[in-house]
């Protein structure tokens, strides 16, 4: 099943931009065709196997490339889904905090700088 996405600069309730929205669609499009291919050529080699059960010595298919692109897949659909949502609502609100706290921070410091100044008086 091959994604597509909107070409608009932006998806409803994501804040990613479209090219990195484009380019997690890619991945989960690349991962399915790479998936389907490998289901494609061990069922071809199960059957050719299974033609074959005559032979002296058993046809050994290691699926483990097949499992692999399918976590694959799964990683890179997880990834869009992540993408798609947008940043957490926690971590933005976490991301604000801590840079109120850095403004405080700085306008206490530039407050003791401006406190610091010496006068020397003034001589008549």
């Amino acid at each position: 099943m091959v994604r597509t996405q909107n070409s608009g600069s932006r998806t409803p309730g994501s804040r990613f931009p479209a090219r990195e929205i484009r380019k997690a669609v890619a991945d989960v499009n690349a991962a399915e065709a790479e998936a389907s291919n490998a289901e494609l050529n061990y069922n071809r080699l199960e059957k050719l196997a299974q033609a074959d059960a005559t032979r002296s010595r058993p046809l050994i298919m290691p699926k483990q490339p097949l499992i692999l692109l399918h976590a694959k897949l799964k990683a890179a659909d997880e990834a869009l889904n992540l993408v798609v949502a947008g940043p957490r609502k926690e971590t933005s609100r976490q991301l604000r905090q801590s840079l109120d706290a850095y403004k405080a921070e700085l306008a206490l410091a530039e407050k003791q700088l401006a406190d610091a100044n010496l006068y020397a008086p003034a001589t008549a």
